[in-house]
């Protein structure tokens, strides 16, 4: 038992030691980042958000959209610490069409971090954005329940892959118009149990109108939901 420790010790350090290679660039990286210096100061940060949608705003200006003043959505809070802007953009490309899954280490850090950052209160539970199992057997993996596993792991938070399953399969998002997203995901999921978390993270790769997101926090907040608030990597524009 001793010595098993040792070894084990010993490789942790030894894992320690050895420094990646940046993830975007291939260069020297930080080990804690797991980018190197360049490649982390264009990662596409923004300060000005909506505080609901986190869609970026003009500085000094209003602190909700319009839509979010106009139609509230069903969920409380976005969070995303990116613009859906390169270099950001090549990663999840990577992830989503290319099964590059190596890269899910770096995402869920990502993610981790910038919610141990701006969360006041963590959730009860992580809520992946589920694929309809026909989507989820062309792609292989599901990537929002792989970064929600990422998020598990750095916070403890746990996931459930089955609360809310999807019970329809709809056309891709990508490409449509907001209201034909909108109208795409009606109806789409379905709760599979009687009792629902009173807080709820819903965890995604990017958001671009919010639909999937508002659909989803309907759904769940009409099963009994208080607080639904959503983790992204990025977030686009709505257009």
């Amino acid at each position: 038992m001793l010595l098993n420790n040792t070894v084990s010790r010993l490789i942790q350090r030894v894992e320690k030691s050895i420094i990646e290679p940046c993830h975007l660039c291939g260069g020297r990286s930080n080990h804690s980042t797991m980018l190197c210096s360049a490649c982390d100061d264009d990662l596409p940060s923004y300060q000005h958000r909506c505080e609901i949608c986190a869609i970026p705003l003009p500085k000094l200006q209003y602190s909700l959209c319009g839509q979010c003043l106009a139609h509230r959505p069903a969920f409380d809070r976005v969070y995303s610490p990116y613009l859906y802007q390169a270099p950001v953009t090549n990663l999840i490309h990577q992830l989503k069409y290319q099964h590059q899954l190596h890269s899910l280490r770096l995402l869920g850090k990502l993610m981790s971090d910038y919610l141990q950052d701006q969360m006041q209160t963590m959730p009860d539970i992580l809520i992946p954005v589920p694929l309809h199992r026909k989507r989820l057997k062309e792609r292989g993996f599901n990537q929002a329940s792989e970064l929600a596993l990422r998020i598990k792991k750095a916070m403890g938070i746990p996931v459930d892959n089955h609360l809310i399953t999807r019970k329809k399969y709809t056309e891709a998002q990508t490409g449509l118009k907001p209201r034909q997203r909108k109208s795409n995901l009606a109806g789409a999921f379905k709760i599979n149990k009687k009792f629902i978390p009173q807080s709820i993270l819903i965890v995604d790769d990017v958001m671009t109108t919010g639909a999937t997101a508002a659909e989803l926090a309907k759904c769940l907040k009409r099963g009994g939901a208080k607080s639904v608030e959503v983790i992204t990597l990025a977030r686009a524009d709505r257009r």
